[in-house]
């Protein structure tokens, strides 16, 4: 007789477990946490943007900053960079944190800067 219970009980467990697999499955993909940043010494880092030109990124320490850091980013060939270039320099220091799975600073603002390189204050988050 408690064969042809668990028998009968048999489509009910099925679908409990069915269940819990499908639940398992909406949940949230596993996210890979971010990179480590390098230290802020200037050190430089080349992306690219799918232009055709190279950037070369710094990533340095300014006492001065709200932040602490700032992106550096100059076209590591020729032309160089002018004033009218910051949403190329915005999108290669969004390259250079994606390149830590990190965003670029929301408060990260462009100004421009001699010698032909747009800073980008705050770094990546």
């Amino acid at each position: 007789m408690n064969r042809f219970r668990f028998v009968a009980q048999l489509p009910g467990r099925i679908a409990i477990v069915a269940s819990l697999v499908a639940l398992t499955a909406c949940s949230a993909p596993l996210v890979k946490p971010p990179l480590t940043l390098p230290p802020a010494d200037g050190r430089i880092e080349r992306v690219s943007i799918g232009d055709g030109y190279a950037y070369a990124v710094n990533y340095q320490a300014l006492d001065q900053s709200r932040e602490g850091v700032f992106l550096r980013v100059t076209r590591d060939s020729a032309p160089e960079m002018d004033y009218s270039e910051g949403l190329a320099a915005k999108r290669a220091a969004e390259a250079y944190c994606a390149t830590y799975r990190r965003k670029l600073n929301p408060v990260a603002y462009g100004v421009f800067s001699t010698p032909a390189s747009w800073l980008f204050e705050g770094g990546c988050t």
